[in-house]
Protein backbone atom coordinates (compact mmCIF):
# COMPACT_ATOMS: atom_id res chain seq x y z
CA UNK A 1 0.00 0.00 0.00
CA UNK A 2 2.82 2.40 0.82
CA UNK A 3 4.22 2.03 -2.68
CA UNK A 4 1.02 3.48 -4.10
CA UNK A 5 1.57 6.70 -2.19
CA UNK A 6 3.44 9.63 -3.64
CA UNK A 7 6.78 10.48 -2.07
CA UNK A 8 8.83 13.40 -3.44
CA UNK A 9 12.16 11.71 -2.65
CA UNK A 10 11.47 8.49 -4.49
CA UNK A 11 9.05 9.29 -7.29
CA UNK A 12 8.71 12.56 -9.14
CA UNK A 13 6.12 10.92 -11.42
CA UNK A 14 3.65 10.52 -8.56
CA UNK A 15 3.54 6.79 -7.84
CA UNK A 16 6.47 4.54 -6.94
CA UNK A 17 4.73 1.35 -7.98
CA UNK A 18 3.86 2.79 -11.38
CA UNK A 19 7.46 3.91 -11.86
CA UNK A 20 8.68 0.42 -10.98
CA UNK A 21 6.46 -1.08 -13.64
CA UNK A 22 7.60 1.49 -16.19
CA UNK A 23 11.21 0.55 -15.43
CA UNK A 24 10.24 -3.08 -16.00
CA UNK A 25 8.86 -2.05 -19.40
CA UNK A 26 12.25 -0.45 -20.10
CA UNK A 27 13.92 -3.76 -19.29
CA UNK A 28 11.60 -5.52 -21.74
CA UNK A 29 12.45 -2.82 -24.28
CA UNK A 30 16.16 -3.64 -23.94
CA UNK A 31 15.57 -7.39 -23.97
CA UNK A 32 13.45 -7.02 -27.09
CA UNK A 33 16.43 -5.66 -29.01
CA UNK A 34 18.11 -9.03 -28.51
CA UNK A 35 15.04 -11.16 -29.16
CA UNK A 36 14.68 -12.03 -25.47
CA UNK A 37 11.22 -10.54 -24.92
CA UNK A 38 7.87 -10.24 -26.67
CA UNK A 39 4.94 -7.85 -26.70
CA UNK A 40 3.07 -10.38 -24.56
CA UNK A 41 5.65 -9.81 -21.82
CA UNK A 42 4.98 -6.07 -21.96
CA UNK A 43 1.22 -6.62 -21.90
CA UNK A 44 1.56 -8.78 -18.78
CA UNK A 45 3.21 -5.84 -17.03
CA UNK A 46 0.26 -3.59 -17.89
CA UNK A 47 -2.24 -6.23 -16.73
CA UNK A 48 -0.39 -6.68 -13.44
CA UNK A 49 -0.35 -2.92 -12.88
CA UNK A 50 -4.11 -2.78 -13.23
CA UNK A 51 -4.49 -5.83 -10.99
CA UNK A 52 -2.60 -3.98 -8.23
CA UNK A 53 -4.83 -0.94 -8.65
CA UNK A 54 -2.32 1.20 -10.52
CA UNK A 55 -3.87 2.60 -13.68
CA UNK A 56 -1.47 3.16 -16.60
CA UNK A 57 -0.98 6.81 -17.44
CA UNK A 58 0.51 8.79 -20.32
CA UNK A 59 4.08 7.96 -19.24
CA UNK A 60 3.26 4.25 -19.03
CA UNK A 61 1.85 4.12 -22.53
CA UNK A 62 4.72 6.22 -23.90
CA UNK A 63 7.16 3.67 -22.51
CA UNK A 64 5.02 0.84 -23.90
CA UNK A 65 5.28 2.42 -27.35
CA UNK A 66 9.07 2.57 -27.04
CA UNK A 67 8.99 -1.11 -26.12
CA UNK A 68 6.97 -1.79 -29.28
CA UNK A 69 9.57 0.15 -31.28
CA UNK A 70 12.34 -2.01 -29.87
CA UNK A 71 10.44 -5.22 -30.56
CA UNK A 72 9.59 -4.08 -34.09
CA UNK A 73 13.30 -4.01 -34.98
CA UNK A 74 13.33 -7.81 -34.72
CA UNK A 75 9.87 -8.29 -36.25
CA UNK A 76 8.23 -9.05 -32.88
CA UNK A 77 5.85 -6.08 -33.07
CA UNK A 78 4.32 -3.92 -35.76
CA UNK A 79 2.85 -0.53 -36.54
CA UNK A 80 -0.56 -2.07 -36.00
CA UNK A 81 0.39 -2.81 -32.38
CA UNK A 82 1.40 0.81 -31.82
CA UNK A 83 -1.82 2.11 -33.37
CA UNK A 84 -3.81 -0.21 -31.09
CA UNK A 85 -2.05 1.23 -28.05
CA UNK A 86 -2.91 4.77 -29.12
CA UNK A 87 -6.54 3.75 -29.61
CA UNK A 88 -6.58 2.17 -26.14
CA UNK A 89 -5.24 5.40 -24.63
CA UNK A 90 -8.01 7.40 -26.26
CA UNK A 91 -10.65 4.95 -25.07
CA UNK A 92 -9.36 5.27 -21.51
CA UNK A 93 -9.47 9.05 -21.72
CA UNK A 94 -5.70 9.47 -21.42
CA UNK A 95 -4.46 12.51 -23.32
CA UNK A 96 -1.20 11.93 -25.24
CA UNK A 97 1.59 14.50 -25.04
CA UNK A 98 4.69 15.28 -27.09
CA UNK A 99 6.50 12.37 -25.44
CA UNK A 100 3.75 9.96 -26.51
CA UNK A 101 3.71 11.14 -30.10
CA UNK A 102 7.50 10.93 -30.21
CA UNK A 103 7.33 7.33 -28.98
CA UNK A 104 4.75 6.60 -31.68
CA UNK A 105 7.21 7.98 -34.25
CA UNK A 106 9.89 5.72 -32.77
CA UNK A 107 7.76 2.77 -33.90
CA UNK A 108 7.60 4.31 -37.38
CA UNK A 109 11.41 4.50 -37.38
CA UNK A 110 11.64 0.78 -36.63
CA UNK A 111 9.02 -0.25 -39.19
CA UNK A 112 9.75 2.13 -42.09
CA UNK A 113 10.78 0.18 -45.16
CA UNK A 114 10.64 -3.05 -43.18
CA UNK A 115 6.91 -3.48 -42.66
CA UNK A 116 4.80 -3.39 -45.81
CA UNK A 117 3.22 0.00 -46.42
CA UNK A 118 5.04 1.82 -43.61
CA UNK A 119 7.31 4.74 -44.58
CA UNK A 120 8.68 7.80 -42.83
CA UNK A 121 5.67 9.71 -44.10
CA UNK A 122 3.61 7.91 -41.46
CA UNK A 123 5.75 9.89 -39.02
CA UNK A 124 4.85 13.06 -40.91
CA UNK A 125 1.16 12.15 -40.51
CA UNK A 126 1.69 11.83 -36.74
CA UNK A 127 3.44 15.21 -36.75
CA UNK A 128 0.43 16.72 -38.52
CA UNK A 129 -1.79 15.46 -35.68
CA UNK A 130 0.54 17.16 -33.19
CA UNK A 131 0.36 20.47 -35.08
CA UNK A 132 -3.43 20.33 -35.35
CA UNK A 133 -3.72 19.74 -31.60
CA UNK A 134 -1.65 22.85 -30.99
CA UNK A 135 1.18 20.90 -29.37
CA UNK A 136 4.76 22.03 -29.92
CA UNK A 137 6.77 18.98 -31.02
CA UNK A 138 10.18 18.42 -29.49
CA UNK A 139 13.39 17.68 -31.38
CA UNK A 140 13.21 13.97 -30.51
CA UNK A 141 10.10 13.57 -32.65
CA UNK A 142 11.96 14.94 -35.68
CA UNK A 143 14.91 12.74 -34.82
CA UNK A 144 12.68 9.66 -35.08
CA UNK A 145 11.19 10.83 -38.39
CA UNK A 146 14.66 11.39 -39.84
CA UNK A 147 15.74 8.00 -38.51
CA UNK A 148 12.68 6.42 -40.14
CA UNK A 149 13.68 7.97 -43.47
CA UNK A 150 17.27 6.75 -43.02
CA UNK A 151 16.18 3.18 -42.23
CA UNK A 152 13.81 3.21 -45.18
CA UNK A 153 16.53 4.52 -47.50
CA UNK A 154 18.99 1.88 -46.31
CA UNK A 155 16.39 -0.78 -47.17
CA UNK A 156 15.99 0.71 -50.65
CA UNK A 157 12.31 1.56 -50.28
CA UNK A 158 10.88 4.49 -52.25
CA UNK A 159 8.81 7.26 -50.66
CA UNK A 160 5.16 7.79 -51.66
CA UNK A 161 4.68 11.45 -52.57
CA UNK A 162 1.26 11.23 -54.18
CA UNK A 163 -1.06 8.43 -55.34
CA UNK A 164 0.96 6.30 -57.74
CA UNK A 165 4.14 8.39 -57.33
CA UNK A 166 6.93 6.52 -55.52
CA UNK A 167 10.40 8.07 -55.65
CA UNK A 168 13.66 6.84 -54.14
CA UNK A 169 15.46 10.08 -53.32
CA UNK A 170 16.81 10.10 -49.74
CA UNK A 171 18.19 13.63 -50.06
CA UNK A 172 14.77 14.95 -51.03
CA UNK A 173 13.34 13.12 -48.02
CA UNK A 174 15.86 14.74 -45.66
CA UNK A 175 15.27 18.24 -47.01
CA UNK A 176 11.52 17.79 -46.71
CA UNK A 177 11.87 16.77 -43.04
CA UNK A 178 14.00 19.84 -42.34
CA UNK A 179 11.27 22.01 -43.86
CA UNK A 180 8.74 20.39 -41.53
CA UNK A 181 10.74 21.88 -38.66
CA UNK A 182 10.10 25.39 -40.02
CA UNK A 183 6.51 25.15 -38.76
CA UNK A 184 7.67 24.95 -35.15
CA UNK A 185 7.37 28.16 -33.11
CA UNK A 186 9.58 29.36 -31.54
CA UNK A 187 11.88 28.26 -34.34
CA UNK A 188 13.58 24.90 -33.88
CA UNK A 189 16.97 24.06 -35.35
CA UNK A 190 18.19 20.55 -36.21
CA UNK A 191 20.40 19.10 -33.49
CA UNK A 192 23.20 16.59 -33.80
CA UNK A 193 20.99 13.47 -33.82
CA UNK A 194 18.81 14.90 -36.61
CA UNK A 195 21.89 15.73 -38.68
CA UNK A 196 23.22 12.23 -37.95
CA UNK A 197 20.06 10.92 -39.59
CA UNK A 198 20.68 13.21 -42.57
CA UNK A 199 24.18 11.73 -42.91
CA UNK A 200 22.73 8.20 -42.89
CA UNK A 201 20.27 9.19 -45.60
CA UNK A 202 23.03 10.51 -47.85
CA UNK A 203 25.12 7.39 -47.19
CA UNK A 204 22.25 5.22 -48.40
CA UNK A 205 21.83 7.44 -51.47
CA UNK A 206 25.56 7.33 -52.30
CA UNK A 207 25.54 3.52 -52.22
CA UNK A 208 22.85 3.59 -54.93
CA UNK A 209 24.47 6.39 -56.97
CA UNK A 210 21.73 8.82 -55.96
CA UNK A 211 24.04 11.30 -54.22
CA UNK A 212 27.67 12.38 -54.05
CA UNK A 213 30.05 14.83 -52.45
CA UNK A 214 27.84 17.85 -53.23
CA UNK A 215 24.98 16.36 -51.21
CA UNK A 216 27.46 15.66 -48.39
CA UNK A 217 28.54 19.31 -48.45
CA UNK A 218 24.91 20.34 -48.03
CA UNK A 219 24.95 18.80 -44.53
CA UNK A 220 27.80 21.09 -43.53
CA UNK A 221 25.82 24.00 -44.93
CA UNK A 222 22.90 23.10 -42.66
CA UNK A 223 25.31 22.77 -39.73
CA UNK A 224 26.69 26.23 -40.51
CA UNK A 225 23.18 27.68 -40.50
CA UNK A 226 22.64 26.18 -37.05
CA UNK A 227 25.96 27.58 -35.80
CA UNK A 228 25.15 31.03 -37.19
CA UNK A 229 21.86 31.00 -35.27
CA UNK A 230 23.52 30.45 -31.89
CA UNK A 231 24.16 34.14 -31.35
CA UNK A 232 23.38 37.48 -32.96
CA UNK A 233 23.97 41.19 -32.47
CA UNK A 234 21.03 43.11 -30.99
CA UNK A 235 21.33 46.79 -30.02
CA UNK A 236 25.09 46.45 -30.09
CA UNK A 237 25.01 43.49 -27.71
CA UNK A 238 25.80 39.85 -28.48
CA UNK A 239 22.73 37.74 -27.68
CA UNK A 240 22.93 33.96 -27.24
CA UNK A 241 20.02 31.98 -28.66
CA UNK A 242 17.55 31.32 -25.86
CA UNK A 243 16.80 27.69 -26.70
CA UNK A 244 19.15 24.72 -26.47
CA UNK A 245 20.97 22.35 -28.74
CA UNK A 246 18.77 19.26 -28.80
CA UNK A 247 16.69 20.79 -25.95
CA UNK A 248 19.64 20.26 -23.62
CA UNK A 249 22.01 22.85 -22.11
CA UNK A 250 23.72 24.33 -25.13
CA UNK A 251 26.80 22.42 -26.27
CA UNK A 252 27.50 24.91 -29.06
CA UNK A 253 27.71 22.21 -31.67
CA UNK A 254 27.64 18.46 -32.39
CA UNK A 255 29.97 15.99 -30.73
CA UNK A 256 32.90 14.09 -32.23
CA UNK A 257 30.65 11.21 -33.32
CA UNK A 258 28.95 13.53 -35.80
CA UNK A 259 32.22 14.42 -37.48
CA UNK A 260 33.41 10.81 -37.50
CA UNK A 261 30.18 9.81 -39.24
CA UNK A 262 30.55 12.70 -41.69
CA UNK A 263 34.11 11.66 -42.55
CA UNK A 264 32.83 8.13 -43.21
CA UNK A 265 30.32 9.67 -45.63
CA UNK A 266 33.04 11.63 -47.44
CA UNK A 267 35.19 8.51 -47.72
CA UNK A 268 32.22 6.57 -49.06
CA UNK A 269 31.63 9.26 -51.70
CA UNK A 270 35.22 9.02 -52.93
CA UNK A 271 35.22 5.22 -52.86
CA UNK A 272 32.05 5.01 -54.94
CA UNK A 273 33.34 7.66 -57.36
CA UNK A 274 36.62 5.76 -57.78
CA UNK A 275 34.83 2.47 -58.45
CA UNK A 276 32.53 4.21 -60.93
CA UNK A 277 35.47 5.70 -62.83
CA UNK A 278 37.40 2.42 -62.73
CA UNK A 279 34.43 0.48 -64.08
CA UNK A 280 33.93 2.85 -67.00
CA UNK A 281 37.67 2.92 -67.73
CA UNK A 282 37.70 -0.88 -67.97
CA UNK A 283 34.67 -0.84 -70.27
CA UNK A 284 36.38 1.80 -72.47
CA UNK A 285 39.55 -0.34 -72.74
CA UNK A 286 37.51 -3.42 -73.66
Amino acid sequence: ERMRDYHPWTDYAGNTLRSSYEILLSVIQGAGKHGKATLTDAQRVIDEMIEYGVEPDMGTYSQLLLTVASLANSGRASMRDANAIMERMMEEGIKPCTLTYGSWCAVVASCAGNEEGVTWRDGEAILEIVYRLGIRPDSQLFCYIMKAAANQAERGVATPWSPGEYVYDPVRDAEHILKLMDRVYPKMYPGDSILDGYIDLVKAAVKRNKAGINEAKRILQVLQEVDDSLCHIEDGTVRIRSDCWEDRPMDLGPNIDFFNSYLELVQLCFNVSFLFLAFHSIRHVQ
